[in-house]
């Protein structure tokens, strides 16, 4: 198994030592004006700003580093356009990430309809057994809810994802939702990590057969034979 670093205070294992912490990837998907970029404000930096929309354009990331049951990892959460002019920029990022959060608004119903096609797309171009988490933003918009927790959990458990409710503006399931998926990219970091590690070794080239052949010379002839 590959080894990672403890943080300070932790006792460290044969899994668990120290030449290195672990680097993963999480992207995060979803329609137009869901509240992506304000869930990643919030779970980076702490913040809530409502300022008036501005589009991401393409991609944007901010990083955190963060333990998940003692090991310390650092967090790269890419925050991807939702506008479908920018499609074909998004979805290279796809292949190489070890989790997703596809995020709807539960004040907007056509969000989350759209999740599903975001759910698909993302299996089909990313790595089989990258783990999906449905993340319904705004659940402090309760007035203007359009989407109940319960049909957000049926979505989930029909593509076989992990569910949360969170609020930016709150706080509310931010550090649950990024928690518990951390745990699951670690584990999928691990294994590719182990599985890279495993194909190298057993790649071993035949250093002989790139040797010069010695050079022979028969009695009687003018020349060597290689």
């Amino acid at each position: 198994m590959p080894r990672y670093n403890t943080l300070p205070g932790e006792v460290e294992s044969d899994e668990n030592s120290t030449t290195g912490v672990p680097v993963v990837k999480l992207l995060l998907v979803g329609d137009a004006k869901v509240g992506k970029s304000a869930v990643l404000c919030r779970f980076c930096d702490g913040v809530f700003e409502q300022p008036e929309y501005v589009p991401t354009l393409g991609m944007d990331f901010k990083v955190r580093f963060m333990q998940a049951s003692g090991q310390a990892l650092r967090l790269q959460v890419w925050d991807t356009a939702g506008q479908p002019q920018f499609k074909e920029v998004t979805t290279t990022y796809y292949r190489g990430a070890h989790g997703c959060m596809v995020v709807y608004s539960v004040a907007d119903r056509t969000s989350f309809d759209n999740a599903s096609s975001w759910i698909r797309e993302f299996r089909v171009l990313a790595e089989e057994g990258t783990p999906v988490v449905v993340v319904g933003s705004k659940c402090d918009e309760e007035e203007g809810r359009a989407v109940s927790a319960e049909e957000g959990e049926a979505l989930a458990r029909l593509n076989g994802c992990g569910f949360v409710e969170v609020s930016a503006r709150t706080g509310a399931g931010i550090e649950e939702a990024f928690g518990d998926l951390a745990l699951k990219m670690l584990a999928v970091h691990r294994e590719r990590s182990e599985t890279q590690r495993s194909s190298m070794s057993s790649a071993t080239m035949d250093f002989d057969s790139l040797l010069p052949r010695k050079k022979e010379t028969f009695p009687g002839s003018c020349c060597t034979i290689q």
